[in-house]
């Protein structure tokens, strides 16, 4: 049996916490590589070819046309109006 303080104990904590760390890292690579691509789809498609914006509400407010998939909490038109 592993002992809390113990060597064997201590191993096995160690490697869990290095594994959450290492889990953390990896999901902030994903989300933060799904962001830039979320902005970039923001970006095409308020410029719609034209070399400036010219969005804001109107993108806002459309949002769920232009991200069918986004569905979970978090991710509407009140959220990203903020």
């Amino acid at each position: 049996m592993l002992a809390p303080g113990t060597l064997p104990c201590s191993r096995v904590t160690a490697t869990i916490d290095a594994a959450r760390h290492r889990a953390a890292g990896s999901v902030n690579a994903i989300m933060t590589a799904t962001h830039w691509a979320v902005g970039r789809r923001i970006e095409e498609h308020g410029q719609q070819g034209s070399a400036r914006a010219q969005y804001g509400e109107e993108t806002i407010a459309h949002s769920p046309a232009i991200f069918p998939l986004a569905s979970d909490e978090g991710s509407g038109a009140p959220t990203c109006s903020r």
